[in-house]
């Protein structure tokens, strides 16, 4: 059995060291050039990466898990931020007034901007985009579609198109925090950022899911009542950005919550919590590294960690885990706390059972800080390793990855989701039978990994590097060159360390169509030596000595039964059966195959949502629009609608596509063993649900009409094949030739739950009864008429995009007349894009009365 695991203690001193920033000590420069032509400095004065956690002032508020509710915390976000743009670098406001951070600047001539927001998303009020537009682009740099800097030199930034926007709030009085140390914390900026506060420049940051976080305290004025201004540059691209190169929609600004905290001169600085159960999966060590932080000439001794489990009713499990804090170092400690637990409830997408941790730094019995965080007690790993039946488990069963890529993307801001947002995701998502989603290709907002721990989602986690054509480049990007290698190398960490605590994580990858090289060596030898509680997943790389799994995109059915008759590493597609147009039919032929080997596992579908932005209407109202694509904004990159590939619409309702992946996906699969008797068997493909959870209800159906029906219990393991009797059953008897009989089936949730209502069908079948043979006279063709040769067409009003209801008609040749159902507009096809072995790309032609896209 290969199964990382760890021992108490074997990161003590680590967590300081690989989280400290490669970058640490570069100096500010006085002309503001880290972002261009200088891809080994990614952050001056920025913290060092940790675990998401928040201070609170009592173990009592840290265990309640709302950040509001403490003395320490101000979030923010809103409407109130003034806002300065340019379209290039040399004319941004910096460079035009010196005076432009300062706390008492004149900005009441600059634009109003809510933050969190993609700036591409703010509208005049004719419904115009009011600063630069959205660009999509996929395989090609965004810059390379301008004339004016196509021909940038690898790992500078453009200089004649790259928008600026520049960003002032006054913070909320931080007088109550006067002799604490004080940070502001940015979950998101799209894509470098210059920070200043009250005219003084704090730092620089670039990466744009990276936690920007700086102290700031020198830089406050704690008088009540002072005026406090913050003040953002934030670049649209810089020389991250070669590393930035995702297929998608690109865009720029604040996206992520903005908030202010502060510590004690004696701080929690960050926390490694890791569970390790016994070999039978059972009882388990918690083990949990603490690493204290102290500013200037703060007293350390007597200084105490203590940590107490509570189960989901808050109760408190077990006793607390407690330890003396050593001599500080360099201003660091490293305290280890261990707790043993006896068959404490297990953590999996089926069960997502949560425990709350509470961690608190005392001095001589007074609580100096206290935080927490989700455990989830899981152990992930290989088993029958470099054989043919070499499999992922969790917790000693074998998983299945019905899983899906998901990017974040609003169609009304942007890159910025909205909480409600995510929740709706995660529901869709338990919903349809998918439980489990790749990052792609970045990691995602904080939250969304904790609702994933909460509701039961296993995450891929990836970080945010691609190049995509760069790898092409001589010398390829990011591959051997130096800058990028430190770049990649602090992606790395800044994933990992945010990331660690979360247990829906079970996979670190290091991006997505980078290449190979030392960058990516980096960035693997990194999650090998600093997480032994994950495996790592790279298809860019599977030979790599780092990579515990092999992976590809886009496989021919052949080329993955081959890997389930002779692979000797667990297998999963990280993106397949490509969600375009009318796609996503492929997915059955897929899995008849995973499921016929032991060591194929599954993979994610490309991709979750539509991307696209609310665009205006031409002609329209002020604030009609359409969900537009490339071709439909001032650069058009030809790659149309490319970035409209998901299982669900930009506003998340169902695509068609949607209603297959959850046929596919369900994990009661059934087949009738003997339909005389009323005998059917079910193969469980849960790890940790018995199908006794859900309730199993037959119907017999006879020419359309329910004849019979019953709802019943029915116990079959999980990952177990039973047999079951349907109860009350009785075969229908003299079937007649040209009747139709079915029994469906159907397994229910028995009661309300987060994401679904009682009555929810998570699994269904259909079998079809054996009639005699259909005696009807055989229909005469010889005199129908032909149906004429050429294109069909359907006549579509201009707006809204409808159908017209009558008729289907056909080219001009053809003036014949179609009679129309009401539901023939569901069976268009579209035309294919691809013939490339996998019949699932498809290409959606736009409507004929605009040059845009799908219209609301």
């Amino acid at each position: 059995m290969k199964l990382k695991k760890l021992v108490a203690g074997i990161l003590a001193g680590a967590i300081s060291l690989s989280a400290a920033g490669i970058s640490a000590f570069a100096v500010l420069s006085d002309d503001s050039s880290e972002w261009n032509g200088q891809p080994e400095v990614v952050q001056v004065n920025r913290e060092p990466a940790r675990a998401t956690a928040y201070p609170y002032e009592t173990e009592e508020k840290a265990q309640e898990n709302d950040p509001a509710q403490s003395a320490y915390y101000k979030l923010l976000n809103g409407d109130d931020w003034k806002f300065s743009w340019a379209e290039k670098p040399a004319d941004r406001i910096s460079q035009k007034d010196g005076a432009f951070a300062d706390a008492d600047y004149d900005d009441s001539g600059w634009d109003d901007i809510t933050v969190p927001l993609s700036w591409q998303t703010v509208k005049n009020e004719d419904g115009s985009f009011k600063y630069d537009e959205p660009i999509y682009a996929n395989q090609d740099y965004p810059w390379k579609y301008n004339s004016k800097d196509k021909n940038i030199k690898t790992g500078e930034a453009p200089t004649n198109f790259n928008p600026v926007g520049t960003y002032r709030k006054v913070l909320p009085d931080v007088s109550a925090w006067q002799g604490r140390q004080v940070f502001i914390t940015f979950e998101g900026v799209e894509d470098a950022m210059y920070l200043y506060v009250n005219g003084q420049k704090i730092g620089y940051g670039e990466d744009m899911t990276a936690r920007q976080e700086f102290n700031i305290t020198d830089a406050l004025d704690f008088t009540e009542g002072a005026e406090n201004v913050v003040t953002v540059e934030v670049f649209r691209w810089s020389d991250g950005s070669w590393i930035e190169n995702q297929d998608g929609i690109r865009l720029s600004g604040i996206y992520r919550d903005v908030y202010l905290f502060s510590k004690d001169d004696v701080e929690i600085r960050d926390f490694t919590v890791v569970t390790d159960l016994d070999d039978e999966y059972v009882d388990a060590d918690l083990n949990t590294e603490v690493e204290l932080r102290s500013f200037e000439d703060a007293d350390t001794a007597g200084l105490t960690v203590e940590a107490q489990l509570y189960d989901a009713e808050g109760n408190p499990v077990g006793d607390p885990m407690t330890a003396d804090a050593p001599a500080f170092e360099d201003h660091k400690a490293v305290v280890n706390l261990t707790g043993h637990f006896e068959n404490p409830l297990k953590w999996n997408a089926e069960h997502p059972n949560l425990y709350r941790m509470t961690i608190s730094l005392m001095r001589g019995g007074e609580e100096v800080e206290s935080t927490a965080v989700n455990v989830g007690f899981r152990e992930f790993g290989i088993i029958n390793d470099d054989t043919n039946n070499a499999q992922m488990v969790l917790n000693g069963e074998p998983v299945y990855f019905k899983g899906v890529n998901r990017g974040e993307m609003s169609p009304e801001t942007g890159r910025h989701l909205s909480r409600e947002e995510m929740e709706a995701d995660i529901k869709l998502l338990k919903q349809y039978n998918l439980n489990s989603v790749r990052t792609s290709h970045y990691p995602d907002d904080p939250y969304f990994y904790e609702l994933c721990d909460k509701y039961g989602i296993y995450v891929m986690d990836e970080a945010n590097n691609e190049s995509h054509n760069g790898r092409r480049l001589n010398p390829g990007v990011p591959g051997d060159i130096p800058g990028y290698v430190v770049a990649c190398k602090e992606r790395a960490v800044s994933m990992l360390e945010r990331d660690k605590n979360y247990p829906c994580i079970l996979m670190w990858s290091p991006g997505n169509e980078v290449g190979t090289g030392k960058s990516l060596e980096g960035m693997l030898q990194y999650f090998d030596e600093n997480d032994p509680t994950r495996l790592i997943h790279y298809q860019g790389w599977n030979d790599s000595e780092y990579v515990d799994m092999e992976s590809n995109m886009y496989p021919a059915y052949t080329d993955v039964e081959k890997k389930g008759k002779s692979g000797k590493s667990p297998y999963v597609m990280c993106e397949y059966d490509h969600s375009m147009g009318n796609s996503t039919g492929a997915l059955k032929d897929y899995w008849d195959i995973i499921r016929k080997y032991p060591n194929l596992q599954g993979g994610w579908i490309w991709d979750w949502a539509d991307q696209s932005i609310n665009t205006q209407i031409p002609g329209a109202e002020p604030g009609e629009t359409y969900w537009a694509y490339d071709g439909d904004w001032d650069v058009y990159t030809g790659k149309n609608n490319f970035c409209v590939n998901g299982i669900i619409a930009p506003d998340r309702t169902i695509h068609p596509a949607m209603y297959e992946v959850k046929k596919v996906y369900q994990s009661f699969q059934m087949t009738a063993k003997d339909l005389e008797a009323g005998v059917i068997t079910i193969d469980n493909e849960y790890i940790d649900t018995n199908a006794n959870e859900y309730d199993m209800t037959w119907e017999l159906i006879r020419d359309g009409k329910p004849v019979a029906h019953n709802t019943q219990s029915v116990d079959v393991p999980p990952q177990e094949t039973v047999d079951i009797t349907l109860e009350g059953y009785t075969a229908p008897a003299n079937l007649q030739p040209g009747e139709e009989c079915f029994l469906n089936i159907r397994f229910t949730t028995k009661e309300d739950c987060w994401w679904a209502d009682a009555g929810h069908e998570v699994a269904t079948e259909q079998f079809a009864y054996d009639v005699q043979e259909d005696n009807l006279p055989e229909l005469d063709e010889s005199n129908m008429p032909a149906l004429p040769r050429g294109r069909y067409r359907i006549p579509i009003r201009r707006s809204p995009l409808k159908m017209m209801p009558s008729a289907l008609f056909l080219t001009r040749k053809a003036a014949s007349l179609l009679p129309m159902s009401p539901t023939a507009k569901n069976c268009w096809q579209s035309r294919w894009s691809r013939t490339s072995g996998v019949p699932s790309r498809t290409t959606m032609p736009r409507p004929p009365t605009t040059r845009s896209g799908r219209m609301q």
